[in-house]
């Protein structure tokens, strides 16, 4: 069959992998296909959810043990390596608590791929599509091959080198037998695959439905700087359909920004945390073996790399939108009518505000370098605090 976005129907190339994704656990039970399905994923999500929660409870009492009993570079530790389980189990109840909008976004985007008939702008959704299958299988990878690294990686020291290690501190903290080893780690292993699959899989959402807005609007822009606009012709079919459209981008957009605003700050707040924390233990530490040396380095470069592009796609969105307001204005507009004259004022309009992501916070790339400058303050604080004691 080949590849799938050398499909003949652009209906077929992009039919949003994710939903089967997240329905391995059960995220999104409403949506399955059948009755049958969506009964026993809904009690299964239910199961899951009790379940993370208890060792995310765990999991958060074994960090104030730790912070109690610990030094300062012994707290850093496990704060960093807390809080992916911390964002995994916020993105799972963000996941299930926003299913609808983005699934309204999502079917927003297949109908406005539906609504192109230009060879051209057909052209461009295919390159579109084509990169959003490659977004997204990168991602997918990406983002279980460092599950499955936190999984082996006790298996690997208890099998190569006779050490019993947990795959992160849990209260309580019971693996001095072997037993006991084992019972921990099955304990902990679907935990870490569960919150493992919801770290990367929101983003994966988020990233994908991002670049088919983007298309979207560059296909409205090429719209409009191909109309043409007769001054005895009464209202143009061509801008009323453009504006149309633009109101279902914009529609897609709220329901975008909607659903990840706590998402996106709460990335911003745990990015922070996690590249200080990562490189204080760096700096700090006297012995660094090599398996924590990756785990900093794998956590710390997802962390920067997710919200980058989270400020990125947000802050390309914005500026494709003051685009449209250009493309609007560089039309033929002068040739056209009154009415349509006003019609595109009233686009114009429009456009001049754009859709801003993150809620409270504008998330754009400043913002980005904004969390880098914080990070630095606060490795600043902390390496202050060790030197006055």
């Amino acid at each position: 069959m080949g590849w799938p976005f050398n499909r003949k129907e652009i209906s077929e190339i992009w039919k949003w992998p994710h939903i089967f994704w997240l329905n391995i656990f059960g995220w999104w039970a409403e949506h399955a296909k059948t009755e049958f399905l969506r009964t026993w994923l809904s009690r299964y999500r239910f199961i899951l959810c009790v379940y993370f929660t208890i060792v995310t409870s765990m999991m958060l009492i074994a960090v104030g043990v730790r912070c109690v009993q610990g030094g300062i570079l012994d707290n850093m530790f496990t704060v960093f390596g807390a809080c992916p389980g911390i964002v995994g189990i916020f993105k799972v109840y963000c996941l299930i608590l926003f299913s609808k909008p983005l699934k309204n976004a999502m079917e927003g985007i297949d109908e406005l791929f539906l609504d192109s008939k230009d060879p051209n702008e057909t052209k461009m959704i295919r390159n579109t599509l084509k990169r959003v299958w490659i977004i997204f299988t990168f991602y997918l990878i990406m983002g279980s091959c460092i599950s499955m690294h936190w999984v082996v990686r006790p298996v690997i020291s208890a099998i190569f080198f006779g050490e019993k290690t947990r795959i992160v501190d849990t209260w309580p903290p019971f693996i001095d037998t072997w037993p006991q080893f084992f019972f921990s780690f099955c304990y902990q292993l679907p935990m870490i695959l569960g919150l493992g699959h919801a770290f990367y899989i929101f983003d994966n959402i988020y990233f994908c439905i991002s670049e088919c807005i983007l298309c979207n609007l560059a296909v409205l822009q090429y719209r409009l700087n191909r109309m043409k606009l007769k001054e005895k012709q009464g209202r143009s079919v061509d801008l009323v359909h453009s504006i149309e459209y633009y109101s279902k981008i914009l529609r897609t957009c709220t329901y975008l920004r909607d659903s990840s605003s706590a998402v996106i700050i709460f990335q911003c707040i745990i990015t922070v945390t996690i590249l200080c924390s990562g490189v204080f233990i760096i700096t700090m530490a006297e012995h660094t073996d090599v398996n924590v040396l990756m785990n900093l380095g794998e956590e710390s470069t997802v962390v920067v790399f997710v919200l980058y592009f989270y400020c990125w796609y947000s802050n390309e969105i914005r500026f494709q939108c003051q685009d449209v307001c250009n493309a609007a204005y560089m039309s033929d507009w002068t040739n056209g009518t009154e009415e349509n004259k006003k019609s595109l004022l009233v686009l114009m309009t429009r456009t001049a505000k754009p859709v801003m992501f993150g809620g409270i916070l504008e998330i754009d790339l400043s913002t980005f370098f904004t969390v880098l400058k914080a990070t630095f303050s606060y490795y600043n604080f902390l390496i202050a605090c060790v030197s006055n004691k």
